[in-house]
C-alpha cells in the first residue's frame, strides 16, 4: 500500500520507487527513471518469475507492468479533490519479444485527463522493438457529500 495522501503530487521518482516494497510493484522490480504531469517512464529488468513457459515476457507481467505505470502516472496528475481511482479498462496488444535477463523499458503518457476518468496508453519496448501497447483507462473517486 502507498502513503500517498489525497491529493498530494508525488512527483519524485525515489518516493514512486520506495513505495513499491513489499508490495506488487516490487515484486515486478520495476524502476521508475522519470515522472512528470502527463508522463512516467521505468525500466524492469526480467527474472525467471517475468517469463511465460516459452521464456518470453509472459503477458501478464506486460500489462501489470503497464497498469502499474498508467497509477503512478495518474497519481502524478490526480485532479484536486480525487482522493483514490481504480483501472475499469486494460487492453493490452503483444506485438514483441523479451527474455531472461533483458531490460524492458515502459513509458506511459496521458491520453485523456478529466475530472472522473483518465486514459494512460503505455508502450514497452526491448532493444528499441515494441513489445506491447497498453491502453488503461481508470475512474477517479471523490469522497462523498457529507
Amino acid at each position: 500500500m502507498t502513503d500517498f495522501p489525497a491529493n498530494v503530487l508525488p512527483v519524485s521518482t525515489d518516493r514512486f520507487n520506495n513505495a513499491g516494497a513489499g508490495n506488487h510493484h516490487g515484486w515486478l522490480g520495476f524502476v521508475v527513471e522519470r515522472v512528470e504531469h502527463g508522463r512516467i517512464e521505468a525500466s524492469m529488468t526480467l527474472t525467471a518469475e517475468h517469463l511465460n513457459p516459452g521464456a518470453g515476457i509472459h503477458g501478464g507481467v506486460t500489462a501489470s507492468f503497464a497498469d502499474s505505470l498508467a497509477a503512478y502516472g495518474l497519481l502524478s496528475s490526480m485532479p484536486t479533490g480525487a482522493e483514490s481511482f481504480t483501472t475499469v479498462n486494460l487492453s493490452a496488444q503483444y506485438l514483441g519479444r523479451a527474455g531472461l535477463g533483458d531490460t524492458v523499458i515502459g513509458i506511459g503518457t496521458l491520453l485523456s485527463g478529466g475530472r472522473q476518468m483518465q486514459t494512460w496508453d503505455v508502450t514497452i519496448t526491448h532493444a528499441e522493438k515494441i513489445v506491447g501497447t497498453v491502453r488503461v483507462t481508470q475512474l477517479l473517486r471523490y469522497p462523498k457529500p457529507s
